[in-house]
Protein backbone atom coordinates (compact mmCIF):
# COMPACT_ATOMS: atom_id res chain seq x y z
CA UNK A 1 0.00 0.00 0.00
CA UNK A 2 -0.17 2.79 0.23
CA UNK A 3 -0.10 5.55 -1.97
CA UNK A 4 0.57 8.64 0.47
CA UNK A 5 1.23 6.90 3.40
CA UNK A 6 3.11 6.12 6.81
CA UNK A 7 4.64 3.41 8.41
CA UNK A 8 2.73 2.83 11.70
CA UNK A 9 3.89 1.83 15.08
CA UNK A 10 4.21 -1.60 15.83
CA UNK A 11 0.85 -3.65 17.13
CA UNK A 12 -1.40 -0.29 16.64
CA UNK A 13 -3.57 -2.62 14.27
CA UNK A 14 -3.71 -6.10 16.00
CA UNK A 15 -6.20 -7.38 13.52
CA UNK A 16 -4.38 -7.27 10.79
CA UNK A 17 -3.56 -10.33 8.46
CA UNK A 18 -0.63 -10.84 6.22
CA UNK A 19 -1.25 -13.27 3.27
CA UNK A 20 0.96 -14.97 0.94
CA UNK A 21 -0.47 -16.76 -1.36
CA UNK A 22 1.57 -19.49 -3.56
CA UNK A 23 -0.65 -20.19 -7.00
CA UNK A 24 0.10 -21.91 -10.40
CA UNK A 25 -1.49 -20.27 -13.66
CA UNK A 26 -3.05 -21.74 -15.93
CA UNK A 27 0.20 -21.43 -18.02
CA UNK A 28 2.09 -23.40 -15.52
CA UNK A 29 3.66 -20.53 -13.77
CA UNK A 30 3.94 -20.64 -9.77
CA UNK A 31 3.71 -16.89 -8.50
CA UNK A 32 3.48 -15.64 -4.71
CA UNK A 33 0.79 -13.05 -4.53
CA UNK A 34 0.62 -10.68 -1.28
CA UNK A 35 -3.05 -9.34 0.45
CA UNK A 36 -3.79 -8.42 3.59
CA UNK A 37 -6.83 -9.43 5.87
CA UNK A 38 -8.86 -8.83 9.35
CA UNK A 39 -8.83 -11.01 12.52
CA UNK A 40 -12.94 -11.40 13.14
CA UNK A 41 -13.01 -13.95 15.82
CA UNK A 42 -10.69 -16.60 17.26
CA UNK A 43 -10.82 -18.48 13.96
CA UNK A 44 -11.80 -16.31 10.71
CA UNK A 45 -9.72 -13.94 8.87
CA UNK A 46 -11.74 -11.79 6.29
CA UNK A 47 -9.99 -10.90 2.95
CA UNK A 48 -11.04 -10.50 -1.00
CA UNK A 49 -11.90 -13.16 -2.93
CA UNK A 50 -9.83 -11.81 -6.06
CA UNK A 51 -7.19 -12.41 -4.16
CA UNK A 52 -7.72 -16.50 -4.94
CA UNK A 53 -7.76 -16.69 -9.06
CA UNK A 54 -10.39 -18.90 -9.68
CA UNK A 55 -8.48 -19.69 -12.96
CA UNK A 56 -5.34 -20.57 -11.01
CA UNK A 57 -4.38 -23.41 -8.44
CA UNK A 58 -4.05 -22.17 -5.48
CA UNK A 59 -1.00 -24.37 -3.72
CA UNK A 60 -0.06 -23.13 -0.91
CA UNK A 61 -1.42 -19.98 1.81
CA UNK A 62 0.40 -18.39 4.79
CA UNK A 63 -1.05 -16.35 6.75
CA UNK A 64 1.03 -14.37 9.60
CA UNK A 65 -1.07 -12.31 12.28
CA UNK A 66 0.57 -9.83 14.57
CA UNK A 67 3.27 -9.16 11.37
CA UNK A 68 4.70 -5.41 11.49
CA UNK A 69 7.96 -5.96 9.41
CA UNK A 70 7.94 -8.31 7.16
CA UNK A 71 11.96 -9.31 6.39
CA UNK A 72 11.69 -9.58 10.55
CA UNK A 73 8.81 -12.49 10.70
CA UNK A 74 7.78 -11.49 14.07
CA UNK A 75 4.26 -12.68 13.32
CA UNK A 76 2.43 -15.99 14.36
CA UNK A 77 2.04 -17.76 11.30
CA UNK A 78 -0.39 -20.54 10.17
CA UNK A 79 -0.56 -22.43 7.17
CA UNK A 80 -1.50 -25.09 4.70
CA UNK A 81 -1.89 -26.67 2.01
CA UNK A 82 -5.02 -26.40 -0.44
CA UNK A 83 -7.31 -28.93 -2.07
CA UNK A 84 -10.13 -27.45 -3.98
CA UNK A 85 -13.73 -28.57 -3.20
CA UNK A 86 -16.08 -26.75 -5.00
CA UNK A 87 -16.04 -23.14 -3.21
CA UNK A 88 -14.09 -24.45 -0.48
CA UNK A 89 -10.61 -25.44 -0.28
CA UNK A 90 -10.13 -27.42 2.22
CA UNK A 91 -8.18 -29.99 3.91
CA UNK A 92 -8.40 -31.33 7.48
CA UNK A 93 -7.32 -28.07 9.48
CA UNK A 94 -8.14 -25.36 7.17
CA UNK A 95 -10.94 -24.37 5.34
CA UNK A 96 -11.73 -21.03 3.26
CA UNK A 97 -14.48 -19.74 1.66
CA UNK A 98 -14.72 -17.73 -0.82
CA UNK A 99 -18.33 -16.30 -1.94
CA UNK A 100 -20.60 -18.19 -4.37
CA UNK A 101 -21.59 -14.66 -6.62
CA UNK A 102 -18.02 -13.63 -6.93
CA UNK A 103 -16.93 -12.77 -10.87
CA UNK A 104 -13.59 -11.12 -11.96
CA UNK A 105 -16.05 -9.17 -14.73
CA UNK A 106 -17.48 -7.49 -11.93
CA UNK A 107 -15.79 -7.82 -8.73
CA UNK A 108 -19.08 -7.95 -7.04
CA UNK A 109 -18.99 -10.39 -4.02
CA UNK A 110 -15.47 -9.36 -3.94
CA UNK A 111 -15.27 -11.64 -0.26
CA UNK A 112 -13.54 -14.67 1.19
CA UNK A 113 -13.27 -16.23 4.81
CA UNK A 114 -10.34 -18.12 5.54
CA UNK A 115 -10.07 -20.12 8.78
CA UNK A 116 -6.98 -20.84 10.07
CA UNK A 117 -5.52 -23.54 11.90
CA UNK A 118 -5.32 -22.98 15.44
CA UNK A 119 -7.71 -21.09 17.68
CA UNK A 120 -6.25 -17.92 18.73
CA UNK A 121 -6.44 -16.93 22.14
CA UNK A 122 -6.84 -13.33 22.91
CA UNK A 123 -6.45 -13.09 26.98
CA UNK A 124 -3.31 -15.13 27.18
CA UNK A 125 -1.17 -16.79 24.55
CA UNK A 126 -2.39 -14.13 21.58
CA UNK A 127 -3.11 -11.14 24.33
CA UNK A 128 -1.33 -9.23 21.07
CA UNK A 129 -4.01 -9.98 18.70
CA UNK A 130 -7.81 -8.52 18.71
CA UNK A 131 -10.41 -8.71 16.40
CA UNK A 132 -11.92 -6.37 14.29
CA UNK A 133 -15.11 -4.79 15.27
CA UNK A 134 -17.67 -5.50 12.11
CA UNK A 135 -19.94 -2.79 11.41
CA UNK A 136 -23.70 -2.77 12.85
CA UNK A 137 -26.05 -3.89 9.48
CA UNK A 138 -28.07 -0.48 9.85
CA UNK A 139 -26.93 3.27 11.27
CA UNK A 140 -23.52 4.47 11.62
CA UNK A 141 -22.81 4.86 7.87
CA UNK A 142 -19.74 6.06 6.51
CA UNK A 143 -20.66 7.49 3.23
CA UNK A 144 -20.00 11.08 3.22
CA UNK A 145 -16.86 12.94 3.74
CA UNK A 146 -16.03 10.56 7.10
CA UNK A 147 -11.92 10.50 7.20
CA UNK A 148 -11.09 6.37 7.58
CA UNK A 149 -8.05 4.76 7.60
CA UNK A 150 -6.61 2.22 4.70
CA UNK A 151 -3.19 -0.45 5.59
CA UNK A 152 -1.51 -2.66 4.18
CA UNK A 153 1.94 -3.79 3.17
CA UNK A 154 1.81 -3.17 -0.74
CA UNK A 155 3.08 -1.05 -3.53
CA UNK A 156 3.70 2.61 -1.78
CA UNK A 157 4.52 4.07 -5.16
CA UNK A 158 2.31 6.15 -7.48
CA UNK A 159 2.09 5.21 -11.07
CA UNK A 160 2.34 1.89 -12.81
CA UNK A 161 2.18 -0.94 -10.09
CA UNK A 162 5.28 -2.91 -11.52
CA UNK A 163 6.86 1.12 -10.81
CA UNK A 164 6.80 0.32 -7.30
CA UNK A 165 7.66 -1.72 -4.55
CA UNK A 166 6.31 -3.81 -1.69
CA UNK A 167 6.57 -1.98 1.83
CA UNK A 168 8.40 -4.37 4.40
CA UNK A 169 6.67 -2.09 7.42
CA UNK A 170 2.98 -1.87 7.20
CA UNK A 171 1.71 1.00 6.43
CA UNK A 172 -1.52 3.49 6.48
CA UNK A 173 -3.27 6.43 4.81
CA UNK A 174 -6.05 8.25 5.76
CA UNK A 175 -8.70 8.23 3.26
CA UNK A 176 -12.09 10.48 2.60
CA UNK A 177 -15.14 7.99 2.05
CA UNK A 178 -17.13 9.33 -0.84
CA UNK A 179 -20.85 9.88 -0.89
CA UNK A 180 -22.31 6.59 -3.19
CA UNK A 181 -23.57 9.32 -6.07
CA UNK A 182 -19.38 10.74 -6.60
CA UNK A 183 -18.67 7.02 -6.80
CA UNK A 184 -21.06 6.07 -9.22
CA UNK A 185 -20.10 9.64 -11.67
CA UNK A 186 -16.67 8.39 -11.15
CA UNK A 187 -17.06 4.82 -12.41
CA UNK A 188 -19.72 5.28 -15.13
CA UNK A 189 -21.99 2.93 -13.75
CA UNK A 190 -19.57 -0.16 -12.84
CA UNK A 191 -20.39 0.15 -9.53
CA UNK A 192 -22.75 -1.23 -7.09
CA UNK A 193 -23.72 0.93 -4.29
CA UNK A 194 -25.44 -1.78 -2.48
CA UNK A 195 -21.93 -3.95 -2.80
CA UNK A 196 -19.31 -1.47 -2.85
CA UNK A 197 -17.85 2.13 -1.21
CA UNK A 198 -15.47 4.36 -3.04
CA UNK A 199 -12.65 6.23 -0.63
CA UNK A 200 -9.35 8.15 -1.23
CA UNK A 201 -7.47 9.88 -4.30
CA UNK A 202 -4.41 10.22 -6.08
CA UNK A 203 -2.59 11.39 -3.06
CA UNK A 204 -4.37 8.77 -0.87
CA UNK A 205 -5.01 5.41 -2.17
CA UNK A 206 -4.00 1.71 -2.05
CA UNK A 207 -2.14 -0.14 -4.99
CA UNK A 208 -1.03 -3.92 -5.73
CA UNK A 209 -0.43 -6.09 -2.81
CA UNK A 210 -3.05 -4.17 -0.60
CA UNK A 211 -5.56 -6.71 -2.21
CA UNK A 212 -8.38 -7.79 1.03
CA UNK A 213 -6.78 -5.50 3.36
CA UNK A 214 -8.98 -3.23 5.50
CA UNK A 215 -10.62 0.24 5.43
CA UNK A 216 -11.65 0.96 9.11
CA UNK A 217 -13.03 4.21 10.95
CA UNK A 218 -12.83 5.03 14.44
CA UNK A 219 -16.05 4.80 16.43
CA UNK A 220 -15.69 6.26 19.75
CA UNK A 221 -12.34 4.15 20.97
CA UNK A 222 -13.33 1.66 18.47
CA UNK A 223 -12.42 0.69 15.33
CA UNK A 224 -15.14 -0.66 12.68
CA UNK A 225 -14.20 -2.17 9.30
CA UNK A 226 -16.95 -0.67 6.48
CA UNK A 227 -14.65 -1.97 3.27
CA UNK A 228 -11.94 -4.36 2.09
CA UNK A 229 -9.81 -3.35 -0.52
CA UNK A 230 -11.27 -4.61 -3.83
CA UNK A 231 -10.11 -2.73 -6.91
CA UNK A 232 -9.19 0.70 -8.50
CA UNK A 233 -7.77 1.69 -12.12
CA UNK A 234 -6.27 -1.55 -13.44
CA UNK A 235 -2.17 -1.18 -12.79
CA UNK A 236 -2.22 2.16 -12.28
CA UNK A 237 -1.94 3.44 -8.63
CA UNK A 238 -3.14 6.81 -7.40
CA UNK A 239 -5.65 7.07 -10.18
CA UNK A 240 -7.94 10.05 -10.21
CA UNK A 241 -10.69 7.33 -10.22
CA UNK A 242 -11.15 6.99 -5.88
CA UNK A 243 -11.03 3.18 -4.67
CA UNK A 244 -13.35 0.60 -4.86
CA UNK A 245 -13.65 -1.23 -1.35
CA UNK A 246 -16.47 -3.96 -0.73
CA UNK A 247 -18.86 -2.87 1.37
CA UNK A 248 -18.71 -5.22 4.26
CA UNK A 249 -22.43 -4.45 6.39
CA UNK A 250 -23.60 -5.77 2.85
CA UNK A 251 -21.92 -8.86 3.99
CA UNK A 252 -22.77 -9.17 7.36
CA UNK A 253 -25.47 -11.70 6.92
CA UNK A 254 -23.17 -14.03 4.74
CA UNK A 255 -19.60 -13.73 7.17
CA UNK A 256 -22.18 -14.33 10.26
CA UNK A 257 -23.23 -17.42 8.61
CA UNK A 258 -19.79 -19.15 8.67
CA UNK A 259 -18.15 -17.86 11.71
CA UNK A 260 -21.58 -18.79 13.77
Amino acid sequence: MIIGGKPVRQNAYPWMAYLLIKRQSNGGEIEEFVCGGTIVNTEWVLTAAHCFDPSDDILEVRVTLGEHETNKREGKEVFAEAAEVGCNLVNNNYTMVIHKGFTTKTYDDDVTMVKLNITLDFERRHRHLMPICLPPPYGLDPDGERECFVSGWGNHVAGKEEDGSFSQILREVPVQIHPKSKCSRSWNGDYDTAKHLCAGDNQHDFCSGDSGGPLVCKQGNKYFQYGLVSYGVQEMCGSTHPGVYTRIAYYLPWINNIIQ
